[in-house]
């Protein structure tokens, strides 16, 4: 074992992550914002699964292209849960992302390296992360203003 306090800490930590998915699957399964959700963690599952390999062997050959469409797809599939979680209409608005996670992958493995390929890669990492980010802050700002009872709530949030 090459590295085991970063395998036990990626292992560790891709435990609780899919308990967390489960039991959020299991106690809302209705809901396609959470499934969406739970495909985003799936990436975050990806991510971790590939640290603890790769830490635990050395052997980045695996885990190193797993580690990298895991980093590569996430911003897409919170992207996608942010656009049918946030627009409250479930549908296929959630696939737009993931295509283009699809579509840029070429970019992300084959063109490595590459300057114009970096720059777009670079723009994958950031555009889709703050979008989702302004969709659901916009979403939680509605619905505490439209509802008195979530407004009163929101501001015991904020103290402790």
């Amino acid at each position: 074992m090459t590295d085991p306090l970063a395998a036990g800490a990626a292992f560790a930590g891709l435990g609780a992550t899919f308990m967390s998915t489960a039991l959020l699957l299991m106690f809302n399964p209705r809901s396609a914002g959470l499934r969406w959700y739970a495909l985003f963690w799936t990436s975050i599952l990806g991510w971790l699964a590939s640290q603890g390999w790769g830490a635990s062997t050395g052997d980045w050959r695996v885990a190193g292209p797993v580690l990298n469409a895991s980093l590569h797809f996430a911003p897409g599939l919170f992207l996608a849960f942010a656009l049918v979680e946030g627009m409250r209409r479930a549908g296929a608005h959630g696939l737009a992302p993931v295509a283009v996670a699809f579509l840029l992958l070429p970019l992300d493995t084959v063109y490595e390296g590459n300057p114009a390929a970096d720059a777009v890669i670079g723009a994958w990492n950031i555009v889709p992360w703050l979008a989702a980010s302004w969709i659901l802050w916009t979403r939680s700002y509605r619905e505490v203003r439209e509802d008195p009872h979530r407004r009163r709530r929101a501001r015991w949030v904020l103290v402790p």
